[in-house]
């Protein structure tokens, strides 16, 4: 079984942090869309894995927050869902960082 995402590592965007804020993962495959779970989605739709390779840069240590809250009185209804998702100029400044690697990877002769 493989969950898709079995290559990767952990990296700091800048010297001088306590922990690494980045988690790079490596993906056999061309991703879909920006949404790497809607990649899933469609993959496993389609029955086969688009020729490729993804990176996908996350940030770890998010400063951002979202909120879950009720969307009616109806137990039965789904959930009010707010991610918080490009809120926090910090968590872009990292992801902006954490661009670095793969820009360099991705000129290496072996993908050029």
């Amino acid at each position: 079984a493989s969950s898709g995402c079995d290559f990767g590592g952990f990296f700091s965007s800048r010297p001088g942090l306590a922990q690494p804020d980045l988690q790079l993962r490596f993906v056999p495959g061309l991703g879909t869309s920006p949404d790497g779970v809607s990649s899933y989605r469609d993959i496993g739709r389609a029955g086969k894995t688009p020729s490729g390779l993804t990176l996908q840069s996350i940030a770890v240590r998010p400063t951002a927050r979202g909120s879950v809250s009720l969307s009616s009185a109806d137990p039965s209804a789904p959930p009010r869902i707010e991610t918080g998702y490009g809120t926090s100029e910090a968590d872009l400044a990292t992801l902006r960082q954490g661009g670095g690697p793969p820009r360099a990877g991705r000129e290496e002769p072996v993908f050029v």
